[in-house]
């Protein structure tokens, strides 16, 4: 149990229709299930009015960090949380 206070990043920034968590079964990666599933997320926020889809990808996950650059993704900077690195992605509409 931490008793001490700290200060932890936020996920998202202003204005960013954000994904939280988005995953695929080992078993049916590959398929193009996590693509249609992001490209579906980035045309729900298009028609929210957003300009923009943020994420957070582990550094430790090079994978996903490819796909989400491939559908056009660019990286932004990174976050901590929770002691574990992370790269902040944005795909601008």
């Amino acid at each position: 149990f931490h008793t001490e206070p700290f200060e932890m990043e936020l996920e998202s920034e202003a204005g960013e229709f954000y994904i939280d968590t988005l995953s695929v079964d080992p078993k049916f990666q590959g398929k193009g299930i996590g693509r249609n599933l992001i490209e579906t997320v980035i045309e729900k926020a298009k028609s929210l009015g957003f300009k923009k889809v943020g994420l957070l990808v582990s550094t430790s996950n090079p994978n996903a960090k490819r796909l989400y650059e491939k559908i056009g993704f660019k990286a932004i900077g990174y976050k901590n949380l929770l002691d574990a690195s992370h790269q902040h992605l944005v795909y601008r509409i």
